[in-house]
């Protein structure tokens, strides 16, 4: 007894004490930290038993299934960001770029590669939206390609939300915004980024390039008058009045008992009764031939289905005039400024009035148009050239125009001369 003892005495001395049970590490000494376990392979006393290494190579075999796993699926991980259509896109844009860095003559921006300056696409689109007119009609365009080119494909690129860049955007430097406007239009300008029509890509383009000095001098003319600096080498509009007879009657958005009760309230003369009136009431046909440029939504003369509006050419002493027309010009306020821009004008044609008109005042047809929705507010459109000077014109509106119930004409301009005018 007292030998087995012994021996179970020694089994807890020698090595084998490291890897046997707790029980026989409790009777070493308790303030001496167990060894490390040499249990792989053989014991490194030389005393201790040797080890089957069928668990060994098991533990190594799993793990280098393991590797071989990891190693496989961050191979497919990788193989799927770069098969990902966002990935491909970006990456023909930023080729795209890269080509087209110094613009060329073909993009119809800036200047030519063999120009003593030559500027890359981003320092074209960033000094372009430096400028007020053209950065107005950026932003005509980015917001009006929606509704008149309904698809998809036109939506999805715009920056989003589109509602970020409203009014506040009309000033230029607006920080994080302003880089992700110039990273948009950028996409836009790339045929092989962009899946925007070619012509809406056109109309981009040419909203870039309306001259600073041109812009700054309508802007001129529209803020603080018309001075002869601000508008020199510009087309200046005729003076013209409207001609009720044969203008339609402007909409209204309530019946004729309800418009009997406001007017009656508004002829108290309480500032709340003028109001509620006024919201409920069209404005005159006279608004579209006022001085002041159209830049308030609701400062305009509503008709509804197919209408027209008859203008009289007026003298330098307002008296009757004529002239020989050359184009008209359709104002309307800014894009990102009207709550419902579905409520300008689409199709209409032009009839003139002879000097030595009969029985038809409005005779002479001066051609057909389409008021654009992806282009700047403000658009001129050239008349047939009849060759006899015209003493009124007559534009005759198709409605529904875009889709809305009525549409709303702010401004109209008459000019002689040639432009540029501000249009």
């Amino acid at each position: 007894t007292a030998e087995r003892k012994k021996t179970a005495s020694n089994a807890c001395d020698v090595g084998l004490a490291n890897d046997a049970p707790t029980p026989c590490r409790w009777r070493g000494n308790r303030h001496q930290s167990p060894g490390p376990s040499s249990r792989a392979g053989s014991s490194s006393t030389g005393q201790g038993l040797r080890v089957p290494e069928s668990s060994t190579h098991e533990r190594a075999s799993n793990s280098n299934v393991l590797r071989l796993c990891l190693a496989f699926g961050f191979v497919l991980v990788a193989v799927g960001i770069a098969s990902s259509p966002w990935l491909r896109r970006a990456a023909g844009w930023q080729k795209q770029l890269a080509k087209d860095s110094p613009v060329s003559d073909e993009s119809g921006i800036g200047v030519s590669p063999t120009s003593p300056t030559v500027r890359t696409l981003r320092e074209t689109v960033v000094a372009a939206l430096a400028s007020r007119g053209s950065r107005a009609a950026v932003l005509d365009v980015l917001a009006g390609a929606p509704l008149e080119f309904s698809t998809f494909a036109v939506t999805s690129e715009l920056p989003a939300p589109l509602s970020r860049y409203t009014a506040r955007m009309a000033a230029a430097g607006m920080g994080t915004d302003e880089e992700e406007l110039v990273d948009a239009i950028l996409r836009l300008l790339s045929p092989s980024a962009s899946t925007w029509p070619a012509s809406l890509r056109s109309r981009l383009h040419s909203a870039l390039q309306v001259s600073p000095q041109f812009s700054e001098a309508c802007i001129a003319v529209g803020t603080s008058g018309a001075s002869a600096e601000a508008t020199r080498g510009l087309a200046r509009p005729l003076p013209m009045q409207v001609v009720n007879e044969f203008t339609s009657a402007g909409a209204r958005s309530s019946g004729w008992l309800h418009q009997k009760i406001l007017s009656i309230g508004a002829a108290t003369g309480l500032h709340l009764w003028r109001f509620r009136a006024s919201l409920y009431q069209s404005m005159p046909a006279t608004v579209v031939v006022d001085d002041s440029p159209a830049v308030r939504a609701g400062d305009c003369l509503p008709l509804r289905g197919n209408a027209s509006v008859a203008l009289r050419i007026l003298g330098s002493d307002g008296s009757a005039g004529s002239a020989f027309l050359h184009h008209i010009v359709i104002e309307q306020p800014p894009r990102w400024a009207l709550p419902r821009i579905g409520t300008s004008p689409r199709h209409f044609s032009v009839m003139g009035e002879p000097v030595e008109a009969l029985a038809d005042q409005y005779s002479i047809p001066l051609g057909s148009f389409e008021y654009l929705l992806a282009a700047p507010a403000v658009q001129a459109f050239i008349l047939r050239q009849p060759g006899i000077p015209l003493r009124g014109l007559q534009l005759n509106f198709k409605g529904p125009g875009w889709g809305e119930q009525y549409i709303c004409i702010y401004r109209l301009r008459a000019y002689s001369a040639p432009p540029p005018s501000c249009s």
